[in-house]
C-alpha cells in the first residue's frame, strides 16, 4: 500500500469502527471447541488488550501443550483474519 499520498491516519483502539474483542472471543473460542476445551468470556476477559504474546502463554497453559497451544492461537488468529471486516483505505 503507498502511503505517501495520505494526510491523515488514524487507528481504531476502542471498537469505533470494528468489534475486534468480540471477535477475537468468538474465534478462540470456536478453535477451542474444535478441540474439546471450554473457552468463556470472563477468560478472554482477563487478556483484553493484553497483547498476542500473554495471549498465547495462556493458551499454552490452557491446553497443558505449547505446541497445541500455538497451534489453536495460530488457527483462531487466521480465523480472526478471515472473518474480520474489512475497512476500505482511500
Amino acid at each position: 500500500m503507498d502511503l505517501k499520498n495520505k494526510k491523515v491516519t488514524f487507528f481504531d483502539m476502542d471498537g469505533t469502527l470494528v468489534d475486534s474483542e468480540t471477535l477475537y472471543f468468538q474465534t478462540r473460542k470456536e478453535v477451542l471447541a474444535k478441540y474439546g476445551f471450554d473457552y468463556q468470556k470472563s477468560e478472554n476477559n482477563k487478556l483484553l488488550a493484553t497483547g498476542f504474546e500473554p495471549t498465547l502463554r495462556y493458551l499454552q497453559q490452557k491446553t497443558g501443550d505449547k505446541v497445541l497451544g500455538q497451534k489453536i492461537f495460530d488457527e483462531a488468529l487466521a480465523l480472526f483474519n478471515e472473518k474480520r471486516p474489512k475497512i476500505p483505505v482511500f
